[in-house]
This record gives structure tokens, C-alpha cells and sequence, in this order.
């Protein structure tokens, strides 16, 4: 397990439908992460501290700007964290600007995964969180890492945005393909 105290700070991205088990894989590494500050955000922000995480609260509209604000100061003094590209309400699998502003002024690269379990339940959700299913295989897939540099353009934002997209989805379709293989 890659954990913080053995990297350079990285900004983990991955897809909203991993997130239970993208955390129980990083689990104890001491990331920062960020949720949201709904009721169910009280929920998730629980249960990433009881996994090992330092979270932040806030969401578009709820906080948002400060709690980056801080993660951005955070930063520096941690071996980084974990974050969902497409954001909490989606759309699925659209990688969404917040991600690459806090690689843009934090200085560290976006490091893409994703996951995908020979067996698991799909919950009916926006994002068809995936549940692996007990003595399931699980397949966690990299990307290259991407370094968003600190004066990038609104432009480039939206290049690096669409790279990020396409990054993730073809990861995700690699490590569905390797998961199908221990089927």
C-alpha cells in the first residue's frame, strides 16, 4: 500500500462510485480528503476519520471555497489525499474544476485511479456506487500522474479537466477488464 509517510504529496482522483473502497485501500495513510457539509456528508466525514483520514467540510455553495482554501495550506504539510473527480453530485463520470484547482495552487500532481470488483453490488444511486461483495477480487488501476502548473489559463484548466475525464474513464476500463479476468 502506497501511504503518505513513503511519497511526495499526491492528489489521489478517483470516480464518486469507488469511494468506499478507494478509502478502505488508502485507508490509515493519514490523507486529507474533503466532504460534504450535508447530513449524509456527516456521515461520510465519520467514517473517513475512523479509516485514517483528516477531512475537510464543504461543498459547491457550502463552504467549498474555504475548505480548499485550507486543504490548499494542508498540503505542504502532508503526503496528500484523496479526492472525488466528479465531484459530490456528479454528473457521473464528469470530471469536475475543483480537483484541478487544488493541484494548480497546492503544487501536486493528480495522481488518477479507479477500482472495479469481480463481484459486487451496484447501489442505486447517481453514481452506482460499487460494493465489493465479500471474498471478491478488486482491481485498483493507475493513471499517469498530471502536474496542473500553478499559472495554467481558464483554457488550459478545461484541457487538463478533459484529460483528467479521459484519463479516469479509460483507467476504469482497465480495471474492469482485469476484474472480469478473476471471474
Amino acid at each position: 500500500m502506497l501511504c503518505a509517510r513513503e511519497v511526495v504529496p499526491r492528489i489521489a482522483a478517483f470516480w464518486h462510485f469507488s469511494y468506499p473502497t478507494i478509502l478502505y485501500v488508502f485507508r490509515d495513510c493519514g490523507y486529507l480528503t474533503i466532504t460534504s457539509r450535508s447530513r449524509d456528508g456527516e456521515f461520510a466525514a465519520r467514517m473517513v476519520r475512523s479509516l485514517g483520514f483528516f477531512t475537510f467540510r464543504g461543498s459547491p455553495g457550502k463552504g467549498g471555497a474555504s475548505a480548499l482554501k485550507n486543504m490548499i495550506a494542508a498540503f505542504k504539510q502532508s503526503g496528500g489525499g484523496g479526492f472525488v473527480a466528479d465531484g459530490s453530485q456528479g454528473p457521473a463520470q464528469v470530471a469536475q474544476r475543483g480537483l484541478l484547482v487544488l493541484a494548480m495552487y497546492s503544487g501536486a500532481p493528480i495522481m488518477p485511479v479507479s477500482i472495479a470488483a469481480n463481484r459486487c453490488w451496484r447501489l442505486p444511486t447517481w453514481d452506482k456506487t460499487v460494493v465489493p461483495m465479500p471474498f471478491s477480487t478488486v482491481a485498483v488501476s493507475y493513471g499517469p500522474l498530471i502536474t496542473v502548473p500553478r499559472n495554467a489559463s481558464s483554457v488550459e484548466l478545461e484541457n487538463y479537466r478533459i484529460k483528467l475525464e479521459q484519463t479516469m474513464n479509460e483507467i476504469t476500463s482497465m480495471a474492469q477488464k482485469e476484474a472480469a479476468s478473476f471471474a
